[in-house]
């Protein structure tokens, strides 16, 4: 759940840098969503049909992750994401919510971003897949959401992994939910 390295991070000076530049403690621009719980999971049960209420405030990057990884790239490179990314669409009934990039309707739903203080959307004309690309993904709290390349995308989970036969911690990783 990671953006192409080289894609933009909003800061809170309205300044960007790359996505891979980002490190433990950066400050982020965070989208606060009307109605988005600040839990982890709460995406998988928000849906709104107005969001003009949002508004950006400060977030704190807590992890960071690079790879190389697949990406789908969508309208000729406009956002390039990781397949299980989650980001946030307008459906062709009139509905905002977050999916799984690799779960979008071409030519239905729209890409949504956040211009100079206004929801823009952004047809999705087209999405295919860009193979063993450099990524990196970040972790971001309280606030879940940001944007890169102005698209309001959400951050993965990252949880603390432990070994289950002798309690060792294992590392911070990321966890994806494919339901």
């Amino acid at each position: 759940m990671a953006g192409l390295n080289g894609q933009l991070v909003r800061l809170p000076n309205s300044s960007s840098v790359a996505i891979e530049t980002l490190v433990t403690g950066s400050v982020v621009s965070g989208v606060a969503l009307p109605g988005l719980s600040l839990e982890e999971n709460g995406w998988r049960s928000w849906a709104s049909t107005d969001i003009s209420s949002t508004y950006l405030d400060d977030a704190t990057v807590n992890y960071t992750n690079s790879r190389v990884n697949d990406v789908i790239e969508f309208n000729n490179g406009n956002l390039s994401v990781e397949p299980y990314h989650k980001i946030l669409i307008k459906d062709n009934s009139g509905s905002y919510q977050f999916v799984h990039a690799n779960q979008v309707d071409v030519n239905s739903d729209s890409l949504v971003k956040y211009v100079s203080g206004s929801i823009v959307e952004e047809l999705i004309t087209s999405a295919y897949i860009v193979q063993n690309q450099n990524v990196t993904s970040i972790g971001i709290e309280d606030i879940d959401v940001y944007l890169l390349d102005e698209y309001i995308v959400h951050n993965p989970a990252f949880y603390d992994t432990y070994n289950c036969e002798n309690g060792n911690f294992l590392g911070c990783y990321e966890w994806q939910c494919t339901d």
